[in-house]
């Protein structure tokens, strides 16, 4: 399941972005920010957004807006341990 998802990433970043937050899927998450940066799409509303958390959103929003190569340590799905 998570190559599929993968690769529709290709044609729906934010919505298997979200769909891979909400169900704690950090690989496929990572590919689906990567998509959503290089196509833009940040901006956009999908309804599977609805699903996730605030944060996993502004940590996408956060990584879209930074110049330059993002981090590929990057996490995405879950809060950063304090």
């Amino acid at each position: 399941m998570k190559d599929r998802l993968v690769v529709l990433a290709k044609t729906m970043p934010l919505r298997i972005y979200a769909i891979a937050c909400a169900d704690r899927l950090e690989d496929v998450a990572r590919a689906a920010a990567l998509e959503v940066r290089t196509s833009r799409q940040f901006k956009k509303y999908v309804d599977e957004l609805e699903e996730i958390r605030a944060d996993a959103y502004y940590r996408l929003l956060a990584y879209c807006e930074k110049p330059g190569p993002g981090p590929v340590d990057q996490v995405f799905c879950d809060p950063p341990a304090i």
